[in-house]
């Protein structure tokens, strides 16, 4: 296979989005007489008509995203394209020389443009336009910018805010963070729900049962865009009222930052301990590529997969069919022949190309790594995705869509425009058969040079793709039992270990409470992301190369970069502890839905919608009403068209809010049990939100009418009201196949589930419990 092309991808589906039409203003000449059927005196009166001056050429925006799923500060100048008629081509240029003054809060940018005058290039004239339809912020603020309200919280309060039980400090923390997210004056709010008139009386009870399972206020919710109560006339809560406008921007919290700097995004190409690099040599970048067809643009996108699973071989030998893990957002831009369970994308742009990179093993730790585009620590593995027999190794098994037996029309209102939609975690799961590549046409490529490799099998592929994992059983992965929300304390970390702090336990040490380990790989440019640990001389070469490379990414500390290996010049020597452990959750307040939980939140209620509409599939036009994939028969809502909300158990991560390319990053504990998968990162919040791979599900009692978090595990299933998991995905596609995993080493059937993940006797978390 050839070498993949250096160019600049695109992380969403190319799409252009016309701002307005072409308007031209001319000098009119009564004199003249214009003769259509004559060319050569139309060409004559426009030489006399033509009015440099008084020109005007209207400017589009051009760009991959539409123009309304970005702020003004996140464009470039090579996303505008001045249109300019076919009579004045040979006369004028256009030339876009500037963005100016972009405007969160009314979602403006000012382009500069310059006209040429071909016939004489130094007569030019500047003009502006103004483009409109950008996000919009309350705030005037834009995506990185701060909106924090937590600035009460100095050194002299320390002691004071350690005292303060989870509730305390959120109420401390709410009181300063609120007032920044309230709508006042005529301001219009981006939240929008279905209306649901009902008089103040009512609204001192729904606070008390609120309060009483742990739920923000309904005001205070309703300004953070969360999902509130929709009363019925008797003020009693009958379904689940969604935001359906934009999603309300959101603040850091200070209290992470007390440990590291303050405005810290995570650890760029540093590995702080040995868990981060184990969890390396199972992680990979990912890439895939799918050329454009006809007039429609290629597409291409970054991500991040790790090592899930594998079939155990029957003859002993190493094994050639593996399972890898990403987010759904990734996965959907894999379009292959002949998908058996998955065949409602496109049928007609195939992906050709899929290419995976990872950390080589003889890495070091606490060293500065260089981006893939140099780093000699890097191997990258490319594949074409149809072997010279035209079969291809890649399919996709699992996908975290209406995953479970009910839906959202089950308990928003009658009246809800989000009726027609369904649920999702995303999460997916790709297969790799190693037998089905061409060897001989397998490239590895390190630092821009091909490496020499000489597979003669397809299990000698395989080994050293996935680093001999097979062979080191300690290093497999494990999933976490019960879900941090329903065993809050093991992760209830106490600010001081000190009697002082109500979470104090005696006699348990801070490395005895689980920790977390996040790592993937953001694209070192992208975007209005930058890998900004590079230093703008010593490293310009990996900031040229950053749109067609990665860095490695961790959640570290921001301050650790450069500073982790010892001198004799030295000053300061980091704790170990610190050091070998992970990092925490996060206690941002515009995600948190749990209010004495810091870094918990009920995707359905905090973040259904992320930015400005549902998650919305991939399915090719014909295919738009239907359902994904049909295990079991499941019914659609009316009025179908593969729409869905975010459901499920979110964790918020401290100090890890990477850029495009780290999202499907794995976060486990220092266990290397699996707790979720990073799906989306905000970097004015200084968080991602990870989704939890398991949820005992949650009874709000009937706050909030009909809705209860249903029980869920995607790997193992057997959830109450769960239609499908990753085993059973995998045994519709090998049915009547007596397939065994690492994973599932008796088979796929529900009784092979391990005792641990059944759901049997396991009761709804009740939050005021």
């Amino acid at each position: 296979m050839r070498k993949a092309k250096k160019i600049i991808v695109s992380l969403v589906v190319a799409m252009n989005i016309g701002i307005g039409t072409v308007s031209l203003v001319s000098c009119n000449n009564d004199n003249l007489k214009l003769e259509k059927d004559d060319k050569k005196n139309k060409e004559n009166n426009l030489e006399k008509k033509f009015d440099f001056k008084n020109l005007d050429i209207n400017v589009e925006y051009k760009g991959a995203e539409p123009v309304g799923a970005k702020y003004a500060n996140e464009t470039l100048t090579s996303d505008y394209k001045a249109i300019i008629p076919e009579e004045y081509k040979d006369k004028v240029d256009v030339k876009v020389v500037g963005l100016q003054n972009p405007n969160a809060l009314n979602g403006t940018l000012e382009v500069h443009y310059e006209l040429i005058d071909k016939t004489n290039p130094k007569n030019k004239i500047e003009k502006t336009q103004i483009i409109k339809g950008f996000l919009t912020n309350p705030f005037g603020v834009f995506r990185n910018g701060d909106i924090s309200g937590n600035n009460k919280l100095d050194v002299g309060d320390k002691t004071a805010y350690i005292s303060k039980s989870n509730l305390d400090r959120f109420n401390f923390d709410n009181s300063n963070y609120l007032p920044k997210i309230t709508p006042r004056g005529d301001f219009k709010p981006a939240f929008e729900y279905v209306e649901n008139s009902f008089t103040n009386n009512f609204l001192s009870t729904l606070d008390e049962k609120a309060k009483g399972k742990m739920q923000e206020t309904y005001t205070n919710a309703k300004y953070k865009g969360f999902s509130i109560p929709y009363l019925d006339k008797d003020g009693k809560a009958i379904a689940l009222n969604v935001n359906e406008g934009t999603e309300v921007g959101k603040g850091p919290s200070l209290v992470d930052a007390y440990s590291d700097e303050q405005y810290s995004l995570g650890l760029a190409r540093t590995l702080p301990n040995e868990k981060y690099k184990k969890i390396a040599l199972q992680t990979f970048s990912i890439y895939i590529s799918t050329p454009g067809v006809g007039e429609e643009k290629g597409v291409a996108t970054y991500g991040t997969s790790w090592i899930l699973d594998y079939q155990l071989p029957e003859n002993g030998k190493y094994p050639t069919k593996w399972y890898i893990g990403t987010n759904l957002h990734v996965s959907q831009y894999m379009n292959l022949p002949n998908e058996p369970i998955y065949n409602t994308r496109s049928n007609t742009k195939k992906t050709t190309t899929i290419q995976f990179n990872r950390l080589t093993p003889n890495a070091g730790i606490r060293t500065k790594f260089r981006t893939t585009a140099y780093g000699e620590t890097f191997e990258n593995w490319a594949f074409d995705t149809t072997n010279s027999k035209g079969e291809s190794p890649f399919r996709t098994v699992y996908a975290g869509l209406n995953f479970l037996k009910t839906s959202p029309k089950d308990y928003l209102p009658e009246s809800s425009s989000l009726r027609d939609t369904e649920e999702m975690i995303d999460f997916a799961v790709i297969e790799i058969d190693f037998e089905k590549f061409d060897l001989s046409r397998v490239d590895v490529w390190t630092a821009d040079k091909k490496v020499p490799k000489d597979y003669k099998t397809a299990e000698d592929l395989a080994r050293d793709m996935t680093n001999g994992y097979a062979e080191h059983p300690e290093n497999h992965i494990k999933f976490i039992r019960n879900s941090y929300l329903k065993d809050y304390d093991r992760i209830n970390i106490p600010l001081i270990n000190n009697p002082i702090d109500p979470n104090f336990k005696e006699n348990k040490k801070l490395t005895e409470y689980d920790s977390l380990f996040a790592l993937g790989y953001p694209m070192t440019a992208s975007g209005n992301f930058v890998d900004h640990f590079l230093d703008l001389y010593q490293d310009a070469a990996d900031l040229e190369a950053g749109p067609r490379s990665v860095s490695l990414w961790v959640n570290g500390r921001r301050k650790w970069y450069g500073n982790l290996v010892e001198s004799e010049t030295s000053d300061k020597k980091i704790n170990e502890d610190i050091l070998n452990a992970g990092n925490y959750l996060s206690y941002e307040l515009g995600y948190r839905t749990f209010v004495n939980k810091p870094g918990i939140q009920d995707a359905m209620i905090g973040n259904p919608i992320n930015g400005v509409k549902p998650f919305e599939y991939f399915a090719r036009e014909d295919k738009i009403g239907e359902l994904p994939e049909n295990i079991g028969n499941p019914t659609k809502p009316e009025g179908f068209r593969n729409r869905y909300l975010g459901y499920g158990i979110n964790y918020l991560l401290r100090h890890y809010s990477p850029g495009g390319g780290a999202s499907g990053t794995s976060v486990r504990n220092q266990d290397n049990e699996m707790v979720g998968i990073v799906h989306v990162a905000n970097w004015s919040a200084l968080t991602s939100l990870t989704a939890a791979f398991r949820s005992e599900g949650v009874d709000y009692g009937d706050y909030y009418g009909p809705y209860k978090m249903e029980q869920y595990d995607l790997i193992y299933g057997g959830g109450e009201n769960q239609r499908l998991s990753y085993r059973e995905a995998l045994k519709e596609l090998y049915k009547d196949k007596n397939v065994k995993t690492n994973l599932f080493k008796n088979g796929l059937e529900k009784e092979q589930i391990p005792d641990e993940f059944k759901f049997n006797n396991v009761q709804k978390i009740d939050p005021s419990k």
